[in-house]
């Protein structure tokens, strides 16, 4: 429990020096994915993002990065980013009324829906639409969750085009079958 505790603070604390070291009110929505996820780019994984440049107000970012830190540890205890795990895209679009973002994890084997509800799908599912007016959708596939989370316009802020996020992917070696 103590573990977890503190992974959970150091995903907190990650989020606001992002936006402190921005010297600006946002934090970067790629930013963010990427330091939860680096752990897992390496040639055994798969795992893709891709998205327009946008940040995330300082009042949504750590409630976002805790969130994104709940599903990387469920992906990697039980999805994607385990054993059994293929691949993990992470897609996300702006549009004026909001951001959309998609989690879509693919794993080997069937999955089944989890028999109780932990902290952190109880998190994903409520903090998105109670704290910032957003809407949140978990779906337990056999072939791995997907998430949908919208967030509202006034909690994005669209980034100059020049500093689009690039598309991430590792791909799975011959050694790897």
């Amino acid at each position: 429990y103590t573990a977890t505790f503190e992974k959970r603070i150091q995903a907190l604390a990650t989020a606001h020096e992002m936006v402190g070291d921005s010297g600006l009110q946002w934090a970067r929505l790629v930013n963010m994915l990427e330091v939860e996820l680096k752990p897992y780019q390496d040639e055994n994984k798969r795992v893709a993002l891709e998205g327009p440049p946008v940040a995330v107000s300082s009042d949504v970012a750590p409630l976002l990065a805790l969130m994104i830190h709940e599903l990387t540890s469920n992906a990697d205890k039980h999805g994607a980013l385990g054993p059994q795990g293929e691949r993990l895209q992470v897609t996300w679009d702006y549009k004026g009324s909001g951001l959309t973002l998609n989690w879509v994890e693919s794993v080997s084997t069937k999955l089944s829906p989890p028999k109780r509800q932990g902290f952190g799908i109880s998190l994903i599912q409520r903090a998105v639409p109670h704290e910032c007016g957003g809407e949140c959708t978990l779906s337990f596939r056999e072939d791995g969750l997907a998430v949908r989370f919208w967030l509202p316009a006034n909690a994005i802020h669209e980034l100059p085009e020049r500093k689009r996020a690039k598309r991430v992917e590792r791909k799975k070696s011959s050694s790897d079958s």
